[in-house]
Parts: structure tokens; C-alpha cells; sequence
């Protein structure tokens, strides 16, 4: 199951229809705390994750996904560049996808799930 983080509506039901047209499990939240109770009931496999979230560094969210769920794989993206993400991505992200291009993360998504059932 993929968990996307993403607080535009817009680009939530793009990424959510394009990665159900390819046959994967996904749940959605808007907000860090959404994420929070969505991983309370139910551990991903991949978080899609915006790095663009308010109200928390991009570092921190990645360091927390780790604590309460270190075998889901991250895929990040943002919309915006920013250095801050490097941090994030140092942190343990599995892929960055810098603007959000979603045949990249798309494709990342894919990986991710084959790593992880392996």
C-alpha cells in the first residue's frame, strides 16, 4: 500500500488516479497529523511524500516516518526547490523527485515496491 502526503487537491487525485491506473494500493492525507493517524491504522509499504508540507522541516518528517515505520520506503518529492530538502533526502529518503515529475515518480513508486517485498 503507497500512503501520498499531499495537501493540494489538485495534485493528490492526479497522483492517486495515476498510481491506481497501475494497480497499486494507495491512501491518501492532506496534513502531517492525517499521515500520522493514517500510519496509526496502517503501516505503508511507500509513503509518497510532498517535502512541501507546513508546520515541519522536511528532516523531521522523514526522521519521524523512520521512527514509526523504518522498513516503509520514502519517495519525495517537491514542487519547489529547496536546500532544505537535501537534508530530508540524506535523511533516508529512497527517491527524490525534484518538481514532482510523475513519470519519475511514478517509476520510483515501482522500485520502491519491489524492494520492499523482496
Amino acid at each position: 500500500m503507497v500512503l501520498l502526503v499531499e495537501p493540494e487537491p489538485g495534485a493528490r487525485e492526479t497522483l492517486v488516479r495515476n498510481l491506481k491506473s497501475v494497480d497499486v494500493e494507495v491512501r491518501s492525507a492532506t496534513s502531517i497529523r492525517q499521515m500520522l493517524e493514517a500510519m496509526a491504522d496502517r503501516i505503508p509499504d511507500v509513503l509518497l511524500l510532498n517535502l512541501g508540507l507546513e508546520g515541519m522541516e522536511s528532516e523531521v518528517i522523514v526522521s519521524m516516518i523512520h521512527m514509526v515505520a523504518p522498513d516503509t520506503r520514502i519517495v519525495a518529492y517537491s514542487p519547489k526547490s529547496d536546500p532544505k530538502d537535501a537534508a530530508a533526502v540524506e535523511g533516508g529518503v529512497f527517491f527524490y523527485a525534484a518538481g514532482g515529475d510523475e513519470s519519475y515518480v511514478a517509476a520510483a513508486i515501482q522500485a520502491a515496491l519491489q524492494k520492499r517485498r523482496r
